[in-house]
């Protein structure tokens, strides 16, 4: 009897089970797994909205990946783009730095990091990393990585044109670019720029004769400057023995006479310097840096550059006195332009240019959610997600930018409630719901401590965990009293707050308040999530 009773209930057990599955679809992943396919999801997330221009909610989402694999290089690649796009350049270097930490570089992130490193001074650590990529990968010619090793010499300050590295990755340089040129037969690169191989031919020729009329120039410069040096010191030895009654000022007029002389001298063959560099022919290189999408791995073919900014065409000279060392291929003997890096974020394949953002929200009627309105900009669809993982969609009933707030409508699911306090909230302790943890698959809110304060800007709240995600909650006497608008810069004393007035007003007639709420506040709270569109 007793055996036949657990094989029923057994029995029962499996078909609920089954039922269970059957309802709630496929299991989720869990544990590390959901981790890892989570920030995957939203490093595809990131890049969409990087190929939208969108750097704000790119960053957001590769943070949020990060959060959830701290070693995911594509993760810290995408921060240091989406930092580039914001302007931040040295957080857009350290991430970078990170990202090729964690795991060998890619084509991609070789040419980004090398962009970065060198429109912030760290040419050599630029060329160090290109010249380690290409040797390990000789097959197939990347011209581009070779115009990026270009620009990383030519920007590099005299001190490193000096090191023994310099040298050794310069070698380097014309050695590959020779390989890319016997691959065109007939055509040959002038710095970028691929020309006839005559035309080429003649603007070396001519380009080495006029750099050694410089050098000689620069010799002869070099020996006046120490004779203008000498002749101002002798005209100071005077000025002090007339002071001291040991000289005529006879002999102080013919020093200083002496001194001008020599000084006259050397500004004309100064003139004549600068004459001679403006006439030697430059090479072309990139005056701009580019920043390449994330998923551009193989090498375009060999073949001529759309455009190419030409550097400036007088020159100053040297102030050193010492003769010139002879001139390299690689970097052009000019003044350095000044280096910019230009956003180029479109893939190489078609993507949709997707933007996805959170935000927490809390129902308010059983058909009515409050949410943060800045997530919801040029939404096409907006799903709200409960701790069971199940996306019921929503839709904007009003937004009110002032407030910072939304109020969306669900037509799918009744849903549990909260109730709004009255009156105005003066400040003191709250309990916030929130999502402070990432979750893809299965978000979980939290409450979390928090202090309400009165500020000269309104009320700001004060936290100990950042709540990540704008719209959540703020409960004090199982009411809502406010919702937390926080950003990711938000500083955790200072989280914008709006107040319940503002919380009633975007209500309006829509939502009758509900005497008392459910008993557990989480129930009522939901991650938002707003897919949008590139503005046009």
């Amino acid at each position: 009897m007793l055996r036949t009773l657990m094989i029923v209930l057994a029995v029962l057990w499996g078909a609920a089970a089954l039922a269970a599955q059957t309802t709630t679809g496929p299991a989720r992943p869990t544990g590390l797994a959901a981790a890892k396919l989570g920030a995957e999801q939203l490093v595809q997330q990131g890049q969409d909205a990087l190929a939208a221009g969108d750097y704000k909610a790119a960053k957001e989402a590769f943070y949020d990946a990060m959060l959830l694999d701290r070693g995911n290089a594509k993760a810290l690649h995408g921060l240091g783009l989406a930092c580039v796009g914001l302007g931040d350049l040295a957080r857009a270097r350290e991430y970078l730095e990170r990202a090729v930490a964690a795991a060998p570089p890619d084509r991609a992130l070789v040419l980004n990091f090398a962009a970065v490193q060198a429109a912030t001074g760290q040419s050599m650590r630029a060329a160090r990393y290109i010249v380690q990529y290409l040797t390990a990968r000789p097959e197939p010619l990347d011209e581009p990585m070779l115009n990026a090793l270009a620009v990383a010499l030519y920007t590099a300050d005299e001190q490193s044109k000096g090191n023994q590295f310099f040298r050794t990755w310069e070698n380097f340089y014309v050695k590959y670019n020779e390989k890319l040129e016997a691959s065109r037969p007939g055509e040959k690169r002038w710095g970028v720029q691929w020309l006839p191989a005559a035309d080429v031919d003649r603007k070396m020729a001519l380009r080495r004769a006029r750099l050694g009329a410089v050098e000689r120039l620069q010799v002869e410069l070099a020996e006046l400057e120490d004779s203008a040096a000498r002749a101002l010191a002798a005209l100071e030895q005077r000025k002090d023995l007339y002071g001291k009654g040991q000289a005529s000022g006879w002999s102080v007029a013919a020093a200083r006479v002496r001194y001008e002389e020599a000084e006259s001298r050397r500004k004309r063959k100064a003139e004549q310097v600068r004459e001679a560099l403006a006439a030697v022919p430059q090479m072309n290189f990139p005056t701009t840096l580019t920043v390449v999408a994330m998923d551009e791995l193989i090498p375009p073919p060999v073949g001529p550059v759309a455009a190419v900014a030409v550097p400036p065409e007088r020159v100053e000279p040297p102030r050193s006195v010492e003769p010139p060392k002879p001139p390299q291929v690689a970097v052009a003997p000019s003044t350095q332009p000044v280096y910019q890096l230009e956003m180029r974020m479109e893939p190489a394949r078609p993507r949709p240019k997707r933007i996805v953002r959170y935000a927490a929200g809390f129902a308010v009627a059983p058909d009515l959610v409050v949410t943060a309105a800045a997530p919801l900009e040029n939404a096409r669809r907006i799903e709200l997600e409960g701790t069971d993982g199940v996306a019921v969609p929503a839709e904007v009933v009003r937004i009110d930018k002032a407030s910072g707030l939304a109020l969306l409508r669900v037509r799918e699911r009744r849903l549990p409630v909260l109730a709004v306090g009255e009156a105005p909230f003066a400040g003191g302790q709250v309990q916030c719901a929130a999502f402070p943890r990432v979750n893809v698959f299965q978000p979980g809110a939290e409450l979390l401590s928090g202090t309400v304060k009165m500020s000269s800007d309104g009320p700001v709240l004060a936290m100990s965990v950042h709540p990540r995600l704008a719209g959540g909650p703020l409960l004090a006497g199982g009411k809502v009293v406010g919702v937390e608008l926080a950003t990711r810069e938000s500083e955790l004393g200072r989280v914008p707050v709006a107040g319940v007035e503002q919380l009633r007003a975007i209500l309006g007639e829509e939502a009758k308040p509900v005497a008392r709420g459910v008993f557990d506040p989480l129930t009522a709270v939901f991650q938002v999530v707003a897919t949008a569109e590139k503005a046009e």
